[in-house]
């Protein structure tokens, strides 16, 4: 799980706060870059045949 991340200079001075919800929008643009097109069409054909709700209760 994400909470935070606290991005301090060389002296111990707080410089940024990167929040829970940046992380995650960051995170999941980045999942969302990894794919290529055959693994979209996979996900799309998945979606089309509703087996992703059968996928989403095993996990």
């Amino acid at each position: 799980m994400l909470y935070e991340v606290r991005i301090y200079d060389g002296t111990g001075k707080l410089m940024n706060i990167v929040t829970r919800s940046e992380l995650e929008k960051r995170s999941l643009d980045y999942v969302r870059t990894q794919f290529t097109e055959r693994d979209r069409e996979h996900v799309m054909s998945l979606e089309d045949e509703d087996e992703t709700s059968a996928i989403r209760t095993l996990m």
